[in-house]
């Protein structure tokens, strides 16, 4: 039996949101199949609010040309939106955001990278009752250079280093925690939510590399309370990570700004 949503359930002036992210390699599992269905089945399994995803495709032939952010909408019945990275294999690549929570709005901003394009998919929520956001980025940060990820980390840091909103940015930032481009975020006051358990998500059958994570910036009156490793080890070569942000109202918010 699934529990029920996080979302909408108030604890005093706050709401409680269960955020998924996850890197599904276009659906392909370790096995090598490409099964979205088994994807869906992960996602539906951790019962998330607003789930942010990396690797997807949207009409590309190696995936039988599946648009698979409108599909995964479609098999959780969550809202989608997604964000191009690059064009891929007679489609497009990129980024997704699957969302129980009224999406108000998108928007899918470039980052600097010299080897390809890489985008950070920003989307905004309706949480509660009384008009409250929150703001979901899903990241999935340059593969091939580290200085490309530390040019994505200042980016990142211009675009959501000053925001008073809720914020949580999550996905496959590429570099471990101890590695330049994460120590840049911490440095400039970004927080880098601890995982209960086991921290490691690459790759998902034997992990050894801690490489997902949910991070917040200085001034986001949201709060990680807390992250953890899901345990799937088929669906993709990346292990999900469950967080839970804790919002305060608009009001509360806004008074904390002031």
């Amino acid at each position: 039996m699934q529990l029920d949503s996080l979302a909408n359930m108030p604890e005093g002036d706050t709401t409680v949101v269960r955020i998924l992210s996850y890197n599904i390699r276009h659906g392909q599992g370790l096995d090598g199949r490409v099964d979205l269905a088994r994807i869906a089945t992960v996602v539906r399994r951790l019962n998330a609010d607003i789930v942010a995803l990396q690797e997807v495709d949207q009409g590309c032939s190696r995936s039988g040309e599946v648009h698979q952010a409108d599909e995964l909408g479609r098999m959780l019945s969550m809202a989608h939106v997604f964000g191009k990275t690059l064009d891929l294999s007679g489609g497009e690549y990129g980024l997704a955001v699957l969302s129980r929570l009224p999406i108000l709005g998108d928007h899918c901003h470039p980052l600097p990278c010299d080897h390809e394009p890489r985008c950070a998919l920003e989307t905004v929520v309706q949480v509660g009752d009384g008009g409250g956001r929150f703001r979901l980025v899903s990241l999935h940060a340059a593969y091939a250079a580290g200085e490309d990820r530390l040019a994505q980390m200042r980016s990142l840091h211009g675009l959501f280093g000053g925001t008073t909103e809720a914020t949580v940015i999550t996905g496959d930032f590429n570099a471990t925690r101890d590695e330049p481009p994460l120590l840049y975020v911490q440095e400039q006051g970004w927080c880098i939510s601890p995982k209960q358990g086991a921290p490691e998500t690459f790759p998902a059958d034997v992990p050894t590399r801690e490489i997902d994570f949910a991070v917040t910036p200085p001034l986001s009156p949201g709060r990680i309370t807390s992250c953890r490793v899901a345990d799937e080890m088929l669906a993709s070569d990346h292990r999900p990570v469950v967080s839970e942000v804790v919002i305060p109202s608009r009001e509360e918010a806004c008074q904390d700004v002031d």
